[in-house]
């Protein structure tokens, strides 16, 4: 049973949680540091006190030598230098990093998997299972660990932010979401949608400023930590969506998908899928389809996706196994793999044409053999199932083996997959009948993670 509902107000910032105590900042290393109330109060004083140096000046001196911790440091020194960070973190970052800080343009990645069953049948709380060593000890998934994210269930993970949905067996009329981003500790509690406003099955992905192109009627404001969540559900007798902003605190009104029809059996077939955004337009992966919604003027699109896959029967049942994803210019594409003489990727690349229109899959295709480390026994059978993608950094996770038991995580551009774990936490298997939350990619680079210090 839940705890009655959190003071803050709906579509407010919940404050960064304290664990016994202590404060925790995922970039610390694991490491805990004391806090006290007390030691967090201080005296009002000037932002410009000291030897005044312009923003110009700053900024050169941040995007200098300085690493990531260094610049977290100087964030937390006052307001105009957390703004100045904040706001420009991809000026600042556009210097190669440091030589201990290669990771900076993968600063945390990993993947967020639900956890085995407990005793009395409910699910563990989700656990978060990084790529390299530096966040071994980070615990990305501490927002869990107490009520009433306990229970919840992660729905989305895009840019470094995680969208989860919580519910009281008391309340199941009422869908409840919140926004947080592990690596600072940030929740968001959306307001509740109850009553004749919540929707039925429903797919989500959540967009930040840069996800719209410039001339973008509203976007997410620059900068700092706001982000727009899109919902597409069905209603009787039409498609509708609406939208929550985190400048506005506040649900948009619902309004009616014009366009191609999106079906209900698709709408729960994008709800297990990550989103992709594409010049304020998202998409999902439906079977053999793309859906499309354009965010400003919420036009549908569906664009058949050629039907000579290679799907997972791991359960006895034809379950795809393909994830979406985008090119650094824009285009979407569609990954799938299998075994045929090696690992084999195949990569399904739109055509190019506007985002209002939809883009169309053709045969503009490409095939890349992947070298394993180590590689697959011999005499192995199957096929390989995709379990996620990490949209920016370009990582593919995969499992494969006779059993799936094996999970490896795939650079796309060195086409070279390394073995992360060699067993699933609970039967040994990766592959699993579509349940909603069970894998989900992360990842946060050194921009964003930068940026929602605003």
């Amino acid at each position: 049973m839940l705890p009655p509902a959190p003071a803050a107000a709906p579509g407010a910032r919940v404050p960064r949680r304290k664990h016994s105590g202590t404060s925790f900042n995922a970039y610390s290393g694991g490491r805990q540091f004391p806090q006290t109330t007390e030691s967090l109060k201080r005296a009002p004083r000037c932002d410009d006190d000291g030897l005044p140096l312009s923003d110009e000046n700053l900024l050169h001196v941040f995007s200098g030598s300085l690493g990531t911790a260094d610049l977290v440091r100087c964030a937390a020194t006052c307001r105009r230098w957390r703004r100045l960070v904040s706001s420009e973190a991809g000026f600042i970052c556009r210097s190669a990093p440091s030589a201990e800080e290669r990771h900076a343009t993968g600063l945390a990645v990993g993947f967020f998997h639900k956890g085995a069953a407990e005793n009395g049948g409910a699910h563990a709380p989700p656990r978060f299972v990084p790529l390299g060593p530096r966040f071994r000890d980070a615990a990305l998934d501490a927002i869990f660990d107490g009520e009433p994210f306990r229970s919840s269930t992660v729905v989305a993970s895009r840019k470094g932010r995680l969208v989860l949905e919580y519910r009281r067996v008391s309340r199941a009329a009422i869908l409840r979401l919140a926004v947080c981003n592990p690596m600072t500790g940030d929740v968001s509690v959306l307001p509740a949608l109850s009553g004749k406003d919540k929707p039925g099955h429903y797919a989500c992905a959540l967009l930040t400023a840069d996800d719209f192109e410039a001339d973008a009627a509203d976007p997410p404001r620059s900068g700092g930590s706001a982000f727009r969540l899109v919902l597409v559900y069905n209603r009787r007798n039409f498609t509708a969506s609406r939208s929550f902003s985190s400048d506005a605190g506040a649900w948009a009104p619902e309004g009616k998908v014009s366009g191609a029809k999106i079906t209900s059996k698709n709408i729960e077939r994008m709800h297990r899928n990550a989103a992709v955004a594409v010049r304020g337009a998202v998409f999902w992966l439906a079977k053999c389809a793309v859906v499309g919604l354009h965010v400003g003027t919420l036009e549908a699109t569906v664009q058949v996706l050629p039907c000579d896959y290679r799907p997972c029967l791991c359960h006895g049942l034809v379950v795809e196994k393909r994830v979406l994803t985008a090119t650094p210019d824009g285009r979407l594409c569609v990954a799938e793999g299998w075994l045929a003489h090696g690992t084999m990727l195949r990569l399904l690349f739109g055509d190019g044409s506007s985002v209002q229109s939809g883009n169309r899959f053709s045969k503009d295709e490409t095939k890349m053999a992947v070298r394993l480390e180590p590689p697959l026994p011999d005499r192995t059978s199957g096929s390989i199932c995709l379990q996620g993608v990490c949209e920016k950094s370009g990582v593919v996770f995969f499992a494969a083996g006779n059993n799936r038991q094996l999970l490896y995580a795939l650079d796309m551009e060195k086409k070279e997959a390394r073995l992360i774990l060699a067993a699933a936490p609970d039967d040994g298997r990766w592959c699993r009948p579509p349940v909603l939350g069970w894998f989900h990619a992360y990842e946060m680079d050194r921009v964003a993670y930068l940026t929602s210090l605003g």
